[in-house]
């Protein structure tokens, strides 16, 4: 089944029992392991046009560009079974070397990471609440490839490719924001990382123009920071006092 959207399940929450009826009939003979490969080998040959190589090892993809690099990877269901329900997500991240030295600067270096964006690929887009594909049906599964192809083509592959153009990139996320960002942290690094210090005040300042709810919380962490603030921070309050703090921010 081509791009599915499923609910987004509590992690403390088990996921509901599949279950094996006497005589079921499977779809297919093939192990959960080998209808992946076949997939991802699918996906490595079309990323290998844009310059990704595949490491079939992790499932992942990677390419090279600017001082920026970008990955594409699959995660398997922890609840695949082979002939009933082989189920994949994608993830789509991109990694800067010179923001992860940045944030070196700024914390201990065992919290400094490379990731400047992305994630779960559904949240590149606004449109996406959750995305995954089946591939347990063979009679299914190569239109599902069509689809997951398709996807990287329309989603991933043009996110990746506003990177590519730093000062645009920053524009945008002064003035509007770009999917992908969980925490308004990340963002405000990406545009010091790419823009100064004034470009990481202007994203800020959106940030907290559009959360007036907000403000409260981040007084009250000011005058008294939690322990972890200004070494890993954690709530939104916690992030814009951080922010302020190693970026000498308002």
């Amino acid at each position: 089944m081509p791009r599915q959207f499923i609910p987004v399940r509590n992690s403390k929450e088990e996921a509901p029992p599949i279950s094996f009826r006497v005589g079921e009939v499977l779809l297919s003979t093939e192990s959960v392991k080998d209808v992946l490969d076949g997939v991802c080998g699918q996906v490595a040959v079309e990323l290998a046009k844009h310059g990704f190589r595949y490491l079939a090892s992790k499932r992942l993809y990677r390419a090279e560009k600017n001082g920026l690099t970008y990955e594409v990877s699959f995660q398997s269901s922890q609840w695949n079974r082979a002939g009933r329900h082989v189920d994949m997500r994608m993830y789509a991240i991109v990694r800067s070397a010179e923001l992860k030295a940045i944030r070196q600067s700024k914390q201990p270096q065992e919290f400094a990471r490379d990731d400047a964006a992305g994630g779960l690929a559904h949240n590149l887009a606004d449109e996406y609440a959750d995305v995954s594909w089946e591939f347990a049906d063979p009679a299914t599964r190569q239109d599902t490839v069509n689809d997951l192809i398709d996807f990287i083509r329309t989603v991933v592959l043009p996110y990746f490719a506003r990177f590519e153009d730093r000062a645009a990139l920053v524009a945008q996320l002064v003035s509007t924001g770009l999917p992908g960002f969980i925490f308004p942290r990340d963002e405000v690094e990406l545009a010091y990382c790419f823009g100064g210090q004034a470009a990481a005040q202007a994203v800020l300042d959106r940030f907290l123009r559009a959360r007036p709810d907000l403000h409260e919380a981040v007084a009250a962490e000011a005058a008294s920071p939690s322990p972890t603030c200004l070494e890993s921070p954690n709530g939104y309050a916690e992030q814009v006092v951080y922010l302020r703090h190693h970026y000498a921010l308002s």
